[in-house]
Order: structure tokens, then C-alpha cells, then sequence
């Protein structure tokens, strides 16, 4: 099992390549891409609680890399991802919600976070990058029928 390496751009984030994908380095997400992933998010404190997940919404969080849309440790601990990735971060408060916690209350002030992220697809210039077998593999494990031809997401 891979293990936690510090990033090079903060002692704040810690980077665990879970699922890595060879792909070429022109497909691989940088700053300005707009990402799609599916993520779970969890207190890294004595309680460990999930705070937040992309699945409960039904559809994958879809942000530009680079923007600070989110929290900015997903814009560092996603790049150079490739479509199928899964990455886990742990973030710290600088580069998660800082010194006030989270909008919602569900994140307290100055925690560190733990997220882990499914890299779906991404988007650069019109064009769409993606891995085919991932998303075979995604949809079979998460979409099933209804009896009446109709598809459902589970996520």
C-alpha cells in the first residue's frame, strides 16, 4: 500500500496516490481544467467523521482547477491526475477552511481534512479527457436499470 508523501507546495497537504493511471502528460489535469470528480470528505480528528461526499447530491462536483472554487488544497492535490486517478489528501486548515471552519458548521474551526477523490474526467479547450475502462468499471458499479429500461445513478 502507498503511503502519505508531503506535497511540494505546503506542509499542509499530504498526497496518497491510490489508484494511479498511465497516461500521457498533456492528459493529465493542470490549472484552468474543469474537473469532474466524485469525493468523500472526513475529519481528520478523534472523530473521523465523514462531513461531506459528492454522492449524496447525485452528480459529481465539477470546478477549474486553480480557482480556489472549492477549498485550495484540491487545486494543488489534484494536478498532474490522470482520468481514473483516485488520490487521498489530507489538507490542513490553511488550505482547507481555516481559522472560522466550514460555511455549513460541519468542519470546525482549524481541522484538518481528509478527502478522497476520484478523478471522473476533465475538460481543457472544448476537448474531454477520460479513461474508458474507468468509466465502464464506474457505471457497472454504480448505475443499475429499473425494470423498465430506465438507468438510475446511485451515487
Amino acid at each position: 500500500e502507498s503511503q502519505f508523501i508531503k506535497s511540494n507546495h505546503s506542509d499542509q497537504l499530504k498526497i496518497k496516490y491510490a489508484i494511479s493511471n498511465d497516461c500521457d502528460t498533456n492528459s493529465k489535469t493542470k490549472n484552468g481544467d474543469r474537473v469532474r470528480i466524485h469525493y468523500h470528505g472526513f475529519l481528520l480528528n478523534a472523530s473521523n467523521k465523514e462531513f461531506d461526499h459528492s454522492h449524496m447530491r447525485n452528480t459529481p462536483m465539477n470546478f477549474i482547477l486553480g480557482k480556489e472554487q472549492y477549498v485550495k488544497g484540491w487545486d494543488l492535490g489534484l494536478l498532474d491526475m490522470c482520468p481514473g486517478d483516485r488520490r487521498i489528501l489530507q489538507i490542513g486548515p490553511e488550505l482547507a477552511f481555516g481559522e472560522k471552519g466550514s460555511n455549513s458548521g460541519k468542519v470546525p474551526p482549524n481541522t484538518w481534512v481528509k478527502y478522497e477523490v476520484d478523478l471522473i474526467s476533465f475538460e481543457r479547450d472544448g476537448e474531454n479527457f477520460f479513461n474508458d475502462r474507468f468509466l465502464d468499471e464506474y457505471h457497472e458499479k454504480y448505475l443499475h436499470h429499473d425494470g423498465y429500461g430506465l438507468v438510475h445513478d446511485e451515487l
